[in-house]
């Protein structure tokens, strides 16, 4: 079942913030409006450590379009980023990324890479094909911290047959013990926008 945009606390300074920056940087997460839903989860986090994003976008001459948001907007927090594109790696700041394919990622990779460390804030913004989304979440959700939260994006309302949708999000989480999850969609209004469909993920059992 969607959430409601209605059903979410809203913090239209925070939010604004947040679009402000994804806008400024490149990233493409205003165009779905994903700010809405992440004012609320990440207003919920007493201290924001590390961030961990997968896919490291290059829309604009600006590398890591994302990550250099997240930097700018949390400049005393370690930003994270895994990509399969070697010519995508960025080492500037507190910005770190590495070289990691959805396809073969495993839970022993992960801990190769970060050791013990946890993260406030993971999000998936990779290939979007649920076989990976599966796969990386397996890999990484133990790698969140108690209070944090798991974001996966670009979540499709109608499949074509290739990018994640509500359906198989929902029919993999449910039988996961020990997890919370909602699912919301940011454009119900816009039948021509698909896939502006974000799902947050947090621990229960601590």
């Amino acid at each position: 079942m969607l959430t409601k945009l209605d059903q979410l606390e809203y913090d239209c300074v925070f939010a604004e913030k947040l679009k402000k920056q994804f806008h400024k940087y490149g990233s493409d997460k205003p165009n779905h409006a994903y700010e809405k839903a992440y004012q609320h989860f990440l207003s919920k986090i007493n201290k924001i450590d590390n961030i961990l994003e997968l896919g490291i976008a290059n829309y604009t001459i600006m590398d890591g379009n994302s990550l250099n948001a997240w930097s700018s907007l949390y400049p005393e927090s370690k930003i994270y980023g895994l990509d399969h594109d070697s010519e995508k790696m960025i080492c500037s700041g507190n910005i770190k990324t590495f070289l990691a394919d959805q396809e073969t990622i495993t839970e022993q990779k992960m801990f190769d890479i970060f050791g013990s460390m946890v993260f406030q804030i993971i999000i998936d913004d990779a290939s979007h094909e649920m076989n990976n989304t599966r796969q990386t979440f397996k890999a990484l959700f133990n790698k969140l911290s108690n209070d944090g939260f798991y974001f996966i994006e670009d979540i499709r309302r109608v499949s074509n047959n290739k990018q994640q949708t509500v359906e198989d999000i929902e029919n993999y989480l449910r039988y996961i013990p020990g997890i919370g999850y909602t699912i919301v969609d940011l454009k119900p209004g816009e039948p021509d926008d698909n896939d502006s469909i974000i799902a947050c993920i947090w621990r229960t059992n601590g």
